[in-house]
């Protein structure tokens, strides 16, 4: 079992760095990379982070679910506006948005996601072999799709490209630390709750950071289509799997 585990935390860095690989290649698509990014983490947060955690702390508990979510929305806005308000000068600030801290917030808040990505792996094997080969699976076909999230919210702040395989490294290693919790007691309250906050901050990244900007670089049907394809990528993956 612990072969296994580990197996698919080292599936999850490969991946990983394959997604941030494929968005490197193609910035001349910027656009399209960041529309189909804020179709995956939107989708994802609706369709596989939020069940996951209603799962996890029990369907009485909804309400304690959605109110976390909200908190993470708001989390991240604040922190993001504040951060702009420190960021710039008063006559710059309009088009502060993409600003180097606000990028970095949200290549930080994929980072965490990840980490729980490799929590959830662990948790899965606690539970039993056969539940923790198929959350394996889940979690290493969504990955490459995390490489590509990390360069595309960092590329429209201008990072640069050896800041951004830093990133995209902490993004691979950060599941692999998180299959540690294996060995250790965790309750599941913790991670549902954490699980609904990572998902309020996927929610604000893709409405109000990564749509907009593939929008105001190209609005276009492709542009519309990639982000269509991100939401279908994950539906299908999600009832496969």
């Amino acid at each position: 079992m612990i072969i296994l585990l580990f197996a698919f935390a080292i599936a999850t860095f490969i991946f990983t760095i394959l997604g941030g690989y494929f968005a490197f290649r193609a910035q001349d698509r910027l656009h399209l990379i960041i529309s189909f990014s804020a179709g995956v983490l939107i989708t994802a947060a609706f369709l596989d982070i939020l069940p996951e955690s209603i799962q996890l702390i029990g369907s009485s508990k909804i309400e304690l679910i959605l109110l976390s979510t909200i908190g993470g929305f708001l989390l991240f806005y604040i922190a993001e506006r504040l951060s702009i308000l420190h960021s710039c000068g008063k006559d710059d600030c309009q088009n502060a948005l993409h600003s180097h801290r606000a990028g970095r917030l949200s290549a930080a808040s994929l980072v965490f996601h990840s980490l729980l990505d490799g929590v959830m792996i662990g948790l899965a094997f606690q539970a039993g072999t056969k539940l923790g080969i198929l959350i394996g699976i889940a979690v290493i076909a969504h990955d490459w799709t995390d490489g590509v999230s990390v360069v595309a919210v960092l590329l429209p702040s201008k990072r640069p490209w050896k800041e951004m395989i830093w990133w995209i490294l902490a993004d691979a290693i950060t599941p692999i630390i998180g299959v540690f919790i294996f060995f250790i007691t965790f309750k599941p309250e913790v991670l549902a709750i954490s699980l609904a906050i990572i998902a309020g901050i996927f929610i604000y990244i893709s409405a109000s950071n990564l749509l907009p900007e593939a929008h105001h670089r190209h609005s276009s049907i492709p542009t519309i289509l990639a982000t269509l394809i991100g939401f279908g990528l994950i539906f299908i993956l999600g009832r496969l799997i």
